[in-house]
């Protein structure tokens, strides 16, 4: 899983204050969970169902997906904020950036549901709405985010931007991998990406000045996740 620990190391400007890692096995339904240098102590010990119980550098096998996580602590300082996050059940495991303002009032709905909170993080308000409501969820957020969801269950990833794209989010995919990131610069890093020139974006560039404002970048095979979807 060295690739996913290349991309987040890319990426470290953007999280300082943690980083975590869970993949998920090819062969059955468990998921690894690990950190690194820079994942607090205290999250070590922490009673949470996606604490990390390893270094990714010990680790070793065959993934089916993986998961990694650059935190900025804003929302939530404590351990409890770690990510990448699952739900109660760990089906749903979430790597989120950004920030829902009305997450409190979504988080007393879902309380009046039955549904318990063991952290006072929007992003796991985040992942408890999508096993409520799943992508209806996103009609319920007010705010900023670019966020992937992983169900464990159904191998099946689901990724949002924002409606006014504020949060970033940048994709790759070939016949053997699909990567995503927050920077091009992580999908980069993971060694597995071209560097090559997409010279019809180029050329757009260069006659109007114009970027990110396409599905295209001017990466060839890289694209951005558009707002709103």
């Amino acid at each position: 899983m060295q690739v996913l620990k290349r991309m987040c190391d890319a990426l470290r400007h953007r999280g300082p204050d943690d980083e975590g890692y869970v993949w998920f096995s090819a062969r059955n339904s468990s998921a690894e969970i690990a950190g690194g240098s820079d994942t607090p102590s205290e999250v070590w010990s922490r009673p949470i169902p996606f604490a990390p119980s390893c270094q990714i550098c010990n680790v070793r096998g065959v993934a089916s997906a993986g998961l990694g996580h650059r935190r900025l602590a804003i929302v939530d300082l404590t351990a409890s904020g770690h990510q990448p996050m699952c739900d109660a059940s760990r089906r749903f495991w979430i790597v989120y950036n950004g920030e829902v303002y009305n997450f409190r009032s979504i988080r007393r709905e879902l309380e009046s549901g039955g549904h318990r909170f063991i952290s006072g993080s929007d992003t796991e308000v985040v992942v408890t709405a999508y096993l409520q409501w799943g992508p209806d969820a996103l009609t319920r957020f007010n705010g900023m985010w670019a966020f992937a969801v992983w169900d464990q269950m159904e191998r099946a990833l689901f990724l949002a931007r924002d409606r006014f794209g504020v949060k970033p989010l940048y994709y790759t995919v070939n016949a053997d991998h699909f990567l995503f990131a927050s920077e091009i610069k992580g999908l980069i890093a993971s060694g597995l990406v071209p560097r090559s020139v997409n010279e019809a974006r180029l050329l757009e560039y260069l006659l109007s000045g114009l970027t990110d404002v396409a599905e295209q970048t001017l990466f060839s095979n890289v694209f951005q996740l558009l707002p709103g979807h």
